[in-house]
């Protein structure tokens, strides 16, 4: 009889450790920007505590609350870990950094059509918006155009993603044939 009640009281912990993994999770987003500041929340059942950890961040308020905000100062990885009466649960958020940005020219001979490449760093996806005047642009929106030169014009490519926005400029250089 006692091996019986043993074996069932093990069952019922095996269970209810299962149930209450699979039932909660730490809510909040899995990516930021560096800079940004987020919440992130637990529900746990009623008078369980709540200490967090982060690593590579900094917990602005919340602590041994459900909820807690924090400031992500650098970009990389960032955990947070809740510690509850019966579990450990962690997140895993994946910070960005505002990209860097250059316009790179093409080298190619024909002074009326120029390619141009704008290098961002870190890469990252986002949207290009290219402008040189009241020239003619091919393949607005890429990473890489084709200005057709009519007017003499600064180059300018300004890259918007999550983490915000960089502009870069250029003046075109042309090829000397010679002449």
């Amino acid at each position: 009889m006692k091996k019986h009640l043993i074996t069932l009281v093990a069952l019922i912990a095996i269970s209810l450790s299962s149930v209450y993994a699979s039932a909660y999770t730490i809510l909040g987003s899995t990516t930021a920007c560096k800079g940004n500041i987020k919440t992130y929340s637990i529900q746990t059942p009623e008078g369980c505590p709540v200490n967090w950890s982060v690593t590579n961040a900094t917990i602005i308020s919340g602590q041994n609350s459900n909820s807690i905000t924090v400031k992500f100062n650098n970009s990389g990885s960032v955990t947070i870990k809740a510690y509850t009466c019966c579990d450990i649960l962690t997140k895993n958020v994946t910070v960005n950094s505002a990209p860097s940005m250059y316009i790179r020219q093409v080298p190619n001979y024909n002074n009326t059509e120029l390619e141009f490449v704008a290098e961002i760093s870190p890469y990252s996806y986002g949207t290009y918006n290219w402008e040189c005047g009241s020239n003619s642009i091919q393949n607005q929106g890429s990473k890489k155009v084709t200005i057709y030169m009519s007017n003499p014009a600064v180059i300018k490519c300004t890259f918007t993603n999550t983490c915000g926005s960089v502009t870069a400029t250029t003046l075109p250089m042309f090829h000397n044939n010679g002449r």
